[in-house]
């Protein structure tokens, strides 16, 4: 039996779906390349497997992932992008386009990146 993704302005990955409730791996693998709505993942303190969409039409919510070592972002996210807990860049690639704030607290280096394009939030972070 195939399971469909919902689609709406707000889904939680621990939805139940077809009686019982997925991880939120098992909830991204089904998502669709174009997600409509937004993406609250925030319980998920690694980013390793998990396989986003490549458009999220309102935000991202990753706000617990602690470092970008297997994050592959979304090319677009319409809404804010929310890595609070992130403590490292390196090795982040962050979507072409980001339609809300990019928040990045826990951030206190962003060598080799280039924010200018991004409206962001990142007080711990040292601009040179």
């Amino acid at each position: 039996k195939v399971v469909k993704a919902p689609q709406g302005d707000k889904w939680r990955a621990d939805k139940i779906i077809c009686g019982r409730r997925l991880s939120i791996l098992e909830v991204c693998a089904i998502l669709p390349d174009d997600y409509t709505g937004s993406l609250y993942l925030n319980s998920l303190k690694s980013a390793e497997g998990l396989t986003l969409p490549q458009t999220v039409g309102g935000s991202l919510d990753l706000s617990s992932v602690t470092s970008a070592e297997g994050l592959t972002l979304t090319q677009t996210v319409d809404g804010s992008l929310d890595l609070n807990s992130l403590k490292s860049a390196e090795g982040l690639t962050l979507p072409q386009k980001v339609g809300g704030g990019l928040y990045l607290s826990s951030l206190t280096s962003a060598e080799g990146m280039d924010l200018s394009s991004y409206t962001f939030y990142a007080p711990k972070l040292k601009m040179s």
